[in-house]
């Protein structure tokens, strides 16, 4: 079976996945990065996800989190992130003629963040992370091993969490 996108590395290693649809009025924009709580140490649990919430912060063009916002709301498109076990990935959608604008301000976010001085603090995320909500979007286990922070700690569970040598997601293969 032929694969429904197309893979192209840039020079700089850079891999860009394409998968027209020509029938569609909207484009989806995605950066997805080889990260999440797979490849932290104990110390740095939650790390990604923390970094993925900074860039909506601010970027060297569109310095705050409103200015970020406002790029993509005003031309009715949407932003967000997510942080799994072995990515993190930004990803917007807009209209068809708006593409440049999703791609440049997805592109900024991540390769230019601008960390907003109250939240440079990893401590204070420590804090901040323990009145985090009991389960993730997708019930999934954090890096410790505990399933929505409630104490269910599940061992057998932890290599597959924290183990970059585990098997990998289709999608985190896509990437290789």
């Amino acid at each position: 079976m032929t694969p429904s996108y197309e893979k192209t590395t840039l020079p700089n290693g850079l891999r860009i996945l394409t998968a027209p649809i020509p029938h569609t009025y909207s484009v989806s924009v995605g950066i997805y990065v080889g990260t999440g709580s797979r490849y932290e140490r104990k110390d740095e649990a939650g790390l990604s996800h923390f970094v993925e919430h900074l860039c909506f912060k601010g970027s060297a063009k569109r310095p705050s989190a409103r200015e970020i916002s406002e790029a993509i709301d005003g031309v009715g498109g949407f932003l967000n992130g997510g942080t799994d076990r072995e990515l993190t990935v930004y990803y917007g959608k807009v209209a068809a003629p708006h593409f440049t604008l999703a791609l440049d301000v997805l592109a900024d976010m991540v390769s230019a963040p601008v960390f907003a001085l109250i939240f440079t603090s990893w401590k204070m995320f420590g804090r901040l992370n323990s009145l985090r909500l009991p389960c993730s979007s997708t019930g999934g286990l954090s890096s410790d091993g505990e399933r929505g922070g409630r104490g269910a700690r599940r061992p057998s569970l932890i290599p597959y969490v924290t183990t970059p040598a585990a098997p990998r997601s289709p999608a985190r293969r896509a990437l290789d």
